[in-house]
């Protein structure tokens, strides 16, 4: 059979078939690796005088320092039709600290670990008994997630966290409001807990009243916020200026409570790892 004249119907159609199906191939490739990969990008400095503690950090040494780096993760999912009809875009924010000691490389490691499972969480998230039909005709599928790790505090010896959520879509709005501390143990990071800080459990008491004047005074009003138990006031951050609260709320709208450490001080055990955070950073 001899091959089609180049100005015949058959010879076009030809061209035009193979063309279709080399794109067909090129963005079927590109959905895939755009719905599969990850990509992270720097986004701006941290300097020591923006972190609680080191406020008068250019004023006394002439100089800034910087800390640390804030970068950006990304993902994508939901753009091929194995996606089922879901549509998720992922952006965290999480520091990266630059100091020279492997100390600071082994906390941000643990960040960006942390950053990593919210993302992979989030992005491969399918409720359950859900069918394909059901993805089509959920309402808003098409969910974008913002995470971002704040530095708050920072010294060899103490590290000060704040992580923000936020999930939405066109009709929904989902924010909440983290707080973590870690302490150097021995060369090692290791996140605080509560009741490394507090003796017995009179302060949940205290802490909760100071909570819920606090939310009233700033203007929210919910008939559940009574009172937080002590599994209500696990999520807190340390920094010079107190201790902050970040009480869960049925509002979705995020608030934090800050309570200085005079306040609390027959509560907390007199040598316990708040000290750490309580002195202004001496550079």
């Amino acid at each position: 059979m001899e091959p089609p004249e180049p100005t015949s119907v058959k010879f076009k159609l030809w061209r035009w078939l193979l063309l279709l199906s080399v794109t067909t191939v090129t963005l079927g490739g590109f959905v895939w690796w755009k719905s599969r990969s990850e990509r992270l990008q720097f986004v701006e400095p941290i300097w020591s005088d923006s972190l609680a503690g080191h406020e008068n950090d250019s004023a006394s040494t002439g100089q800034r320092r910087k800390i640390g780096e804030v970068w950006l993760i990304r993902r994508y999912s939901g753009l091929s039709l194995f996606s089922r009809g879901r549509s998720r875009d992922f952006e965290g924010r999480f520091p990266v600290f630059t100091e020279s000691e492997a100390l600071y490389g082994s906390l941000s490691k643990k960040l960006l670990a942390e950053m990593r499972g919210e993302e992979e969480f989030f992005i491969e998230f399918d409720p359950p008994n859900w069918n394909w039909w059901d993805s089509i005709k959920f309402r808003g599928s098409a969910w974008s997630k913002r995470n971002a790790i704040q530095v708050l505090f920072c010294t060899d010896q103490a590290v000060s966290l704040r992580e923000s959520d936020l999930e939405f879509n066109e009709s929904e709005r989902y924010e909440s409001l983290r707080g973590c501390s870690y302490v150097n143990r021995n060369g090692e990071w290791r996140q605080l807990h509560r009741d490394e800080l507090f003796d017995g459990k009179n302060w949940v008491e205290i802490v909760s009243a100071f909570c819920v004047v606090d939310i009233k005074r700033q203007g929210v009003v919910d008939k559940d916020w009574t009172s937080f138990d002590y599994h209500n006031l696990s999520s807190l951050s340390l920094t010079p200026a107190g201790i902050t609260f970040y009480p869960p709320n049925s509002t979705h709208d995020p608030h934090e409570v800050l309570i200085p450490f005079e306040r609390l001080k027959e509560y907390l055990k007199p040598n316990g790892p708040h000290r750490l955070f309580q002195s202004k950073v001496s550079e």
